[in-house]
């Protein structure tokens, strides 16, 4: 979720005029040797919710952000994670045609319909009990009660 959050919020900022400040001033990609990374999925879900607002762009910063410290409490990598660079430059450097500031909506369930209910929180939960189960692991925690 760190790696798709920040592709989210790049192609948040190439939709958003941002693309000339990305190719000067963005962190470097280890994997490509360009700035930042490129527009992907525009159309998805995620994508079109990141780009809605501000308030919405630095609410997914703030998870992904939390996300790298959690990475970091269970896995003590010996660098910090690749992406950690490119957030910080984008929570500093919002894309400059997205001026909607207000929370518009919570964010799209982007799962099949069957898992999906009027709560987001609610819908994710059933999602990862149900279809994800085996992917889930708990280094250094505890099973969430949910599952």
């Amino acid at each position: 979720m760190i790696l798709e959050s920040t592709q989210l919020l790049y192609t948040a900022h190439h939709e958003n005029g941002g693309t000339h400040m990305i190719q000067v001033s963005a962190p470097v990609c280890a994997s490509t040797g360009n700035r930042g990374y490129r527009s992907t999925h525009k159309n998805h879900p995620s994508a079109l919710w990141t780009r809605a607002s501000l308030a919405h762009y630095y609410w997914l910063i703030a998870l992904a952000k939390d996300l790298v410290l959690e990475h970091e409490f269970r896995f003590a990598p010996k660098n910090p994670h690749a992406c950690l660079a490119h957030l910080l430059w984008l929570e500093q450097n919002p894309p400059p045609d997205l001026l909607e500031t207000r929370w518009l909506k919570d964010p799209t369930p982007a799962m099949p319909d069957e898992y999906k209910c009027d709560d987001v929180i609610m819908s994710y939960r059933k999602y990862y009990m149900y279809a994800k189960k085996e992917l889930l692991s708990y280094t250094k925690r505890h099973i969430p009660n949910m599952l």
